[in-house]
Parts: structure tokens; sequence; C-alpha cells
């Protein structure tokens, strides 16, 4: 059964045909566009484009510059005003089917050169894919009975009705510091070969004479076109002179409409989550058609979408990044229901921790700048943050991600890169808990002490002969690189005082101090070489302090040993030896 009563298509097919007699002042005044009439009278034979049926054109508006297709559908005020019979609904009544019943869709946009690819010489062919989609969620488009289709022909039907250049003769201007030149615009317009359909006379019923206006190319679409169903793209294409920039091509679409059973409906489902968030509960899920579902804890399922094509697409809350919509066809052969998941990308929400490395007492405290302070949140799916702490050990990030679910607001520090010979005074990592989204928590300090860097001393020895033998002790500035002593170049020695201690088996010695080198070497007291030492030529390296000559008897061998904590650095059988030593080093300007 028909949805549209025929007996309104016949009355518009009567009004169609009725329309070759009128006249052409009658006709050019409800068109609301400018013809060339011919200078001949208007024969009842060769009508006029008549202007009801323009009313009901899609228009196609084609840019050869920017390669584009738009499609405006027919308009019902327009043809409400043009005198065409309108449904209980508004819409008009006829195999002319427009934006109520079907949608368009151009694709695959091309141009050829001139005289090339198929066109004719000295013409430019343009062609497009349209694909024709039917709305309606229970009926099918079949084959039209207005306009008559062409004999034993079937399907739904589109061709060019009429095709609109606006002629332009260009000219430049200026929009602030901006010149904008516009190239004329002119030249015909015809339709082409990719209409499949050879010319048919869809409205006068009069074959296609010489001179016959009512005669077009067409496109076929087979049919049934189920409800919500979308055709297979057809290729159309015009083909246009070089100079035309721009053109209008206005298309009829006919088919009939007829009852396909019950609505089809189905239902739109999936899920919601972020890879920051996990599972969402926020933001809203819509459905072109005033379907709209906030997700639960990630999933959402929204019934009864009619048939058709629809726009499903995600509102994000605040802080997150909007997904691309996704386009869906409901029809007899969708699945129910039709899954529709959302990847969303969110910024994951982050707190500050901060702590510090102390130093333990007694120890040095080299600079920590170097040290890696790595911040681990708890919960699966957050990624570690390292930081670097100041000079004194403190240490801050409020880039640290919350986390989700089990362990969320919680995490462990660990560190590395400690300055050399430093180690841990107990725990060697830290802890934190309760870190909220724009708030600070903080991590338990832990303890490291650190070796007094001192100048290594170095005793060289010569060997014994004739009962004496020599020591020398030196001073080696290379192993710390002090930036309080010189800055960043070669540690100085300023200042010496040391007091080696010797045992009864060797007498007091000579003492010699080194080069640049001034001051007291007091060898008085028994068993002990005291040297208060100052230098002013700013010696760097290894200095040489003083050398010592000893004297010892020769009644036997002995074995040189070194006392805990002592600087010797090389042993010499037959002495015995204790260093007890403070530096004091100083900066030479």
């Amino acid at each position: 059964m028909k949805v549209t009563p025929l007996q309104r298509r016949s009355g518009i097919k009567n009004l169609v045909r009725s329309a070759v007699s009128a006249a052409a002042v009658v006709l050019a005044a409800c068109s609301g566009e400018s013809l060339n009439t011919p200078a001949d009278p208007v024969l009842p034979q060769d009508p006029r484009v008549n202007p009801q049926v323009r009313s009901l054109a899609w228009l196609f508006d084609v840019n050869t510059a920017k390669k584009t297709v738009k499609i405006t559908p027919p308009s019902v005020a327009v043809a409400k005003a043009a005198g065409l019979d309108l449904d209980k609904n508004g819409q008009v009544e006829l195999s002319l089917v427009g934006s109520d019943v079907i949608a368009l869709t151009a694709t695959n946009y091309a141009a050829t050169g001139v005289g090339s690819g198929g066109a004719p010489p000295n013409k430019v062919r343009v062609t497009f894919d349209i694909a024709i989609t039917n709305l309606l969620s229970s009926v099918q488009l079949i084959t039209p009975t207005f306009p008559t289709p062409p004999v034993g022909a079937t399907g739904a039907f589109m061709f060019p009705f009429e095709n609109v250049v606006t002629t332009t003769s260009g000219g430049a201007s200026t929009s602030g510091n901006e010149v904008i030149v516009e190239l004329p615009n002119t030249g015909g317009v015809a339709p082409s070969v990719q209409f499949d359909g050879a010319p048919h006379n869809w409205f006068n019923d009069t074959g296609c004479p010489v001179g016959a206006n009512d005669c077009y190319r067409y496109e076929t679409y087979g049919v049934p076109l189920l409800a919500g169903a979308t055709s297979t793209g057809s290729q159309v294409g015009f083909d246009i002179d070089p100079t035309v920039s721009n053109f209008r091509a206005k298309m009829i679409v006919a088919a009939d409409l007829q009852n396909s059973g019950p609505a089809i409906t189905r239902t739109v489902s999936g899920s919601v989550t972020s890879p920051q968030l996990g599972p969402l509960s926020s933001g809203s899920v819509t459905i072109i058609g005033g379907f709209s579902q906030a997700p639960a804890a990630g999933s959402y399922s929204i019934a009864g979408v009619g048939a058709g094509p629809r726009t499903v697409a995600y509102v994000p809350p605040a802080g997150c990044s909007a997904p691309a919509s996704q386009l869906i066809t409901v029809s007899a052969a969708s699945p129910d229901p039709i899954p529709v998941n959302f990847v969303v990308v969110c910024g994951a929400p982050t707190g500050t921790v901060s702590g510090s490395i102390n130093f333990a007492a007694g120890s040095s405290s080299p600079s920590l700048t170097g040290v890696s302070v790595t911040i681990t949140p708890t919960a699966a799916g957050t990624g570690a943050v390292t930081v670097n702490p100041s000079a004194a050990g403190a240490y801050s990030s409020a880039a640290v991600n919350i986390g989700l679910g089990a362990g969320a607001g919680a995490g462990a520090v660990s560190f590395a890169n400690l300055p050399a010979g430093c180690t841990f005074v107990g725990a060697n990592t830290s802890s934190y808990t309760g870190l909220t989204a724009g708030g600070t928590a903080s991590a338990a300090a832990v303890t490291i002490t650190c070796p007094q860097l001192l100048y290594p001393l170095t005793y060289s020895w010569g060997a014994p002969s004739a009962g004496s033998i020599t020591m020398t002790v030196a001073i080696d500035l290379t192993v710390r690189n002090d930036p309080d002593n010189n800055g960043a170049s070669a540690d100085r020695i300023g200042a010496f005082q040391g007091t080696v201690n010797y045992g009864t088996r060797v007498s007091a010695p000579a003492c010699t101090a080194g080069a640049g080198f001034s001051g007291v070497l007091n060898t008085a007291a028994v068993g002990g070489i005291t040297a208060v030492l100052t230098n002013t030529t700013g010696a760097a390296g290894v200095v040489a302090l003083y050398t010592c000559t000893f004297t010892y008897g020769a009644s036997g061998t002995q074995t040189l040993s070194a006392a805990a904590g002592s600087h010797l650095a090389g042993d010499q059988t037959g002495y015995d030896f204790t260093s007890l030593v403070n530096i004091i080093t100083n900066p030479i300007p």
C-alpha cells in the first residue's frame, strides 16, 4: 500500500502538464529566477521550466576551485508558496521526495583537465558520487508512479532538472592589508554521460524531439531501498567550460513510498572509558534524534533508536577531550544492540608530593642536586615522576598522578645516585598517602651519612742507604674539585698542618719544605714531626709538602705497619710510622 495518495500525485502530474499552456509571464513570476526568454512565442510543446517542480529540486552547489559539493534540500516553504499540496505534517505529498524522506551524500569529487579524461573538446568534466539514504522507519522506496519513468526502467531516479551558472565579471577589492582578486565566472554547464540513462522526457510525455526542454539524462538507484538503508554511491557528472568556477545543479529525486512492516528500532549501547580515569560516569552520550544518556560506571544503553543514519557523540566532562563522533545506520540488517564505544582522553588528576633527604650528625654535606628521586604512585596505570632535590636535599613534584581504584593517592619514593661514599641511615625508601587532586602529601624524610672528603696524603720512601732513609710526604688535590676552592678550576693548596709520629728505632730526622712552601718543620719533639706550612704559589695537583731523612741502626730487619686510620699509602720494611694529619687548604687568589 502506498503511503502517499496516488490521487495527489496525479493532480501534480496534471498540474505539470497543464503548465505547458500557461502564460510565460505567470511562470516567470512563480520562478523567482531570471530565465532567457526566447524571442519567439512560447509554444505548448516547448514550455519553460515549471516553477512548481523547480521548488522540489535538491540544490547542488559545486565549487571547482575548492573542490566541494554543497547539498541543500528542497524548501517546504518554497513548495508551499508554489501551491503544492502538503500533508498533515506540512510535507509535500509527491513522488518527488525531499528531506523528510531521504538524505543525499556527495563524495569522491574529481575533475579532469580541459578536453582530457573523457571530457569533450574544450570542456572540463566534473564528477562526484551521490548516495541516497532512506530516512523513514517503516517505509521503503520503490519505483515512482510520477513522473513516468522510461519504459521498462525501475528504481529510484535522480535527474538534473536545471543548471545555473552565476555570471560575474571579476575584479579586485581590499580587506585591511589584503587584496582580494575575484576571477570572472561565466560559461556553460551540461550533464555528462556519467548520468547513465539516456535523455528521457519526464514531464511532457512527448518523447525528446529537437527543442524539447523536459528531456534529462538520469541516474538509477536499485529498489526497494529499505527503511534506514543507504544506497551505494552512483557517479554523476557535468561537462563545463574552463571559465566556470562554480555552478548550481538542481536535481529531482523520484520514488514512491511503500509500507514495509513495523517500525525498525535498535538499541545503541557501549562503553565510555578513559586511559587516565578509567570507566566514566559523567558527560553524556547523544544520538541525533533527541536521544541522550549519561554513562554509569563506563556503560550506557539507549533503546528505541529509529531507522536511518545516526550520529552518536560523547560530550565529555571538563578536563577531557571529546572523541570523534561515530556514524551508524539503523536498518533491518543492523545488529541489536548496535555497539558504539568511546575512548576519552582526560587530563589525569595530579597533586604535589614533597619530602627531604637529611644528613646525619657528623656527616659531611655534599650537594645533593645530582640525586634522582623517583615518585611512583601505587594505583595501576599511573606513571612515575623523577625529580632532583636541592643541594640541601629538599624535593617536590606537582605532577604526581593520583590514580584510580586501589591505592589511589598513595605511593613510594626511591632514591638513586647518592654522592660517592654516602649511605642511608635506616630506611633507603620513603612513602606517602592521602594525595588528592590539587592537594599536597608529605613523604617521610630519609637520612644519609657522607664521609668527610679529605685530600689524601701519600708517603713515598727512598731505598735505605748507609744507615739512612728519606721519606717524602705529598698531598693529592685532584680528588675533590671543590667549587669553594678556585671555582671550577683545579684545587690549590694554601696551607698544611700535620704531625707524623715515629718509633724509637729511628733518630730524629732532618726535614726540608717542598718547593713553594715556607713555615715550620719541628723535629724537636721526641718521636714526632710537626709541620706548619704555607704556600704562596697556588700549587695544584699532587704537591710535595716536605721530605725528611732518618738514620737507623742496622741491627736486624723490622716490618713497618700503619695504625688504623693512617694516611700511609705505602710501606717500607724496618720502620714504624703512624700519621695523625690535619689538612688546611685555602684558595690562592
